[in-house]
């Protein structure tokens, strides 16, 4: 019976054959289309999504002028994150943030520049879910350290093993960096891409860091994430917030 009805059909298609081949046609482009849809919509519901990410949040300030509050920007202060944790039980933890764009790195005569990257605490990887696949975490809390990403430790370092080696960097002035870590490339559908890490503390050693060094409400250089306990209805720790 499968077998007749298989030969109906390709008699049918083939005594139409135009009309079979548009069909055919509209109908594989239709399936196409809906799977590239599909793909694309998948992509941006999984925009900066990760194990925890519902409990992260990135800290956006509004300035005060003439008594009222202007919409403002993600840059905050660099006490921003260390206060907001220390005041309010409901942030379990903070991360700050320094961009860096364009350091070039120098291994031996190899030169090579690198436009995304970030000092961080050490608390970043308490927020992100991004854990080091080789290094030692507890080596990043001193000052010029670094972690890189494996494809841009592979581009410096070649198949060497990269931690523990030393490096030159240069972005406001020059410092020698010692490689920590290794992580994971991160995902291109994050809106905070970084290819290297350099430890927070190295602000107070890095020569064209010093205005940003010292803990101040004066400089607004920094992206501050938190991450607050489960449960925690952050519109209402906003508002809190607010009031105080």
């Amino acid at each position: 019976m499968i077998r007749h009805h298989f030969k109906i059909a390709r008699r049918y298609l083939f005594k139409n054959k135009l009309y079979s081949i548009l069909n055919i046609v509209g109908l594989a482009l239709g399936i196409a289309a809906f799977v590239i849809i599909m793909l694309y919509v998948g992509y941006e519901r999984s925009y900066d999504k990760f194990d925890g990410s519902d409990q992260v949040y990135r800290i956006y300030m509004d300035y005060a002028e003439g008594g009222n509050f202007v919409p403002g920007d993600a840059q905050t202060y660099n006490l921003t994150g260390p206060t907001l944790k220390k005041e309010f039980r409901e942030i379990i933890e903070q991360v700050r943030l320094y961009r860096i764009e364009n350091m070039v790195f120098l291994n031996g005569q190899k030169l090579i520049t690198e436009p995304y990257g970030s000092l961080a605490d050490a608390s970043y990887f308490k927020i992100f879910d991004n854990p080091l696949i080789a290094g030692n975490l507890i080596d990043f809390e001193k000052p010029n350290t670094m972690i890189l990403t494996k494809t841009l430790a592979e581009k410096i370092f070649g198949k060497e093993q990269a931690v523990g080696k030393r490096l030159s960097v240069f972005d406001d002035g020059e410092a020698t960096m010692e490689v920590v870590g290794i992580i994971n490339d991160i995902p291109k559908n994050t809106h905070f891409k970084i290819n290297f890490l350099i430890s927070f503390s190295t602000i107070n050693t890095w020569e064209g860091m010093e205005n940003n060094a010292k803990p101040n409400w004066s400089r607004n250089n920094f992206f501050t994430y938190v991450k607050v306990a489960e449960h925690i209805d952050f519109e209402a720790l906003t508002k809190k917030n607010n009031c105080e």
